[in-house]
């Protein structure tokens, strides 16, 4: 049986219709991970801002409290956040690091 041949087959037995329930949860998911995105960039940025301001005001940062930071940052930026909180992080990694 040649591809033309499998093409028709899949046609009468309702491939098409199989074929946009399948693009339609595609875009659904991809819509539901769209979302999710938004909102860890959300959440990140308001504790990268928090952390960052607290330090900030006090003028000093401790090492455990660097490395979090560092970490939320990178998944921060890795999501697409940007800004005042890329603004505010520069500024903690100017501070003096107390233990």
């Amino acid at each position: 049986m040649d591809f033309k041949s499998w093409l028709d087959v899949f046609a009468e037995l309702g491939g098409g219709a199989l074929f946009g329930w399948i693009l339609s949860q595609w875009q659904t998911h991809r819509k539901h991970g769209k979302a999710i995105d938004a909102g860890l960039v959300g959440l990140l940025h308001h504790e990268v801002y928090m952390l960052c301001n607290h330090h900030i005001e006090t003028g000093y940062i401790s090492t455990d409290d660097l490395d979090d930071l560092n970490y939320l940052f990178r998944s921060y930026k890795a999501l697409g956040g940007n800004g005042t909180g890329e603004a505010l992080y520069n500024k903690v990694l100017q501070l003096q690091i107390k233990n």
